[in-house]
């Protein structure tokens, strides 16, 4: 659950910035309305009512307005949890639980309740206390503030879709990361034995080893394994159980990723081995204790010593285990975080070696030149003809993989939602103001016009008053792109001053 928290705090600061956008597009939209009624006030005011009257009227259309959407906008939000809800992979599983409950309507009524005083508010603001029944030629600051609030909406908008685009940018760099395997036409096989029926490690050893023999005789098969765990994942230790054989246990809070693999699996998966050797039949046939590191945990127990023959015990009270290889480093913990120091151990002549691991549900990594379409039939029939009974579930690693990444997916899809969201809203106040200003700029546009601008003038005109909003909107982000860049020159600056000025009998003499 610890890594939910990060992705929705961003989800929710993704909602209060796309609601921040539609209350200043409602407040925007309310100004503009209130602008086009100064005549009514007028009339209302010159029949006597004060301020606080038009104060009342304003505060019950905003109050009436937002109620209406915090109602319409639960009905949509229903709609669109159930849509997302069914949309959302497997990994998102406490999504499924999520409903509109009490806290939420009571949530969404103080907002709405806020929002419509806001707007009810905001067209007072620019009436004058004092003979508010005159239209006076004094100019209002209503114009301002709708500028403002259009600005907000064009900048908030903008932060959602800086986001939505990083999202987007981290989704690429992970379809696109190598996780140190090949899976092309790789197929995993996950088979599941009964407790009850396969109660002895014997029993278990037979079934895996009968299984590898039979599916390793299927037409362009070239590799058979199996592991307890297939990468990007893999199974955590803590690093201070470790320690090297004469030595005391290593102090360190770090994690390792451990794995037990059988003799094919660095080549069913494409594994480069870097030094040494990997696993071999004749090893599988050995009662030694063999160990294949990957390269960060031999940099991390190994620093200053050859890793290949060391002897290390895994667990404090377990035996210890000869290095007789150093592999690449693969993905072993996820798709998003940083590949962990790792060993694998051979499950072969050992019986505590599958003993000690849960090798009730193994799985089966078979490389083969065939489809995964046309090998599951074969590969089926194989484990069928040694235990009918056995469920197997079989698929492509690829797909595997690619399931991986269906989390990072819908959360980008999520932000870009909102972000498109915000987007739209912010196009609809910017549409109101223009509006609004070519309406009320009317008079202005025919004199021109009667003064000889053409058509491509006053086209010019309301484009540039509307562009001026959006330059305005976006321009905070080009100020602090334009704030780094000043700070990194000032940081490269000094340096290179002080290089400017050395002398070269100096310079000749230094060390």
């Amino acid at each position: 659950m610890h890594d939910v928290l990060p992705v929705a705090w961003i989800m929710l600061g993704a909602v209060v910035v796309v609601l921040l956008v539609c209350c200043a597009n409602a407040g925007s939209l309310f100004l503009a309305r209130t602008a086009a009624r100064e005549q009514e006030f007028a009339i209302r005011a010159a029949l006597g009512a004060g301020k606080r009257r038009i104060l009342r009227q304003t505060l019950t259309e905003g109050l009436l307005v937002s109620l209406v959407s915090a109602v319409v906008g639960c009905i949509l939000a229903e709609a669109l949890l159930r849509i997302f809800i069914a949309l959302a992979p497997d990994g998102l599983s406490f999504l499924r639980k999520a409903t509109l409950d009490l806290r939420i309507l009571v949530a969404t009524l103080v907002v709405a309740v806020a929002c419509g005083i806001a707007c009810g508010l905001l067209p007072v603001l620019g009436l004058r206390s004092v003979g508010i029944a005159a239209r006076s030629a004094q100019p209002s600051n209503r114009p301002k503030l709708r500028r403002i609030l259009v600005v907000a909406q064009i900048a908030s908008s903008a932060v959602l879709l800086s986001g939505a685009v990083l999202l987007l940018r981290s989704l690429n760099n992970i379809d696109r990361q190598d996780l140190g395997v090949n899976s092309n036409h790789v197929l995993t096989v996950s088979a599941s034995l009964s407790p009850r029926r396969y109660n002895t490690t014997e029993k278990r050893i037979d079934f895996f080893r009968r299984a590898i023999a039979a599916l390793r005789g299927i037409p362009g098969v070239t590799s058979v394994a199996i592991t307890d765990s297939l990468p990007p994942n893999g199974t955590r230790y803590w690093y201070s159980s470790m320690a090297i054989a004469g030595k005391p246990p290593l102090s360190s809070e770090d994690i390792v990723s451990a794995r037990a693999v059988t003799t094919d699996y660095f080549n069913a998966l494409g594994i480069r081995i870097v030094r040494g050797r990997g696993f071999s039949d004749a090893d599988a046939k050995s009662t030694e204790h063999l160990m294949v590191i990957n390269q960060k945990l031999a940099a991390l127990m190994f620093p200053d010593q050859d890793p290949l023959g060391q002897q290390i015990r895994p667990e404090k009270d377990g035996p210890s285990y000869r290095v007789i290889g150093i592999a690449a480093d693969v993905r072993n913990d996820g798709l998003t975080q940083q590949t962990l120091p790792e060993y694998d151990t051979l499950l072969g002549a050992i019986p505590d070696e599958w003993t000690d691991r849960n090798t009730y549900a193994g799985t089966l990594v078979i490389r083969s030149a065939l489809s995964t379409k046309t090998a599951a039939p074969w590969i089926r029939q194989r484990v069928e003809e040694i235990d009918p009974l056995i469920p197997i579930e079989l698929h492509s690693m690829q797909a595997e993989i690619s399931t991986l990444a269906n989390r990072p997916r819908f959360e980008t899809v999520l932000l870009g939602f909102f972000a498109a969201t915000g987007l739209l809203m912010a196009s609809i106040g910017l549409y109101g103001a223009t509006a609004y200003t070519a309406t009320r700029r009317t008079h202005e546009i025919g004199i021109r016009i009667a003064l000889g601008a053409t058509q491509i003038d006053v086209l010019r005109l309301i484009m540039l008053e509307g562009l001026r909003l959006v330059f305005l909107g976006g321009g905070s982000f080009v100020c602090v792109a334009v704030l780094l860049a000043l700070i990194a020159i000032a940081a490269i600056f000094v340096p290179a001053m002080r290089a400017m000025r050395v002398e070269p009998m100096v310079a000749l003499r230094y060390e």
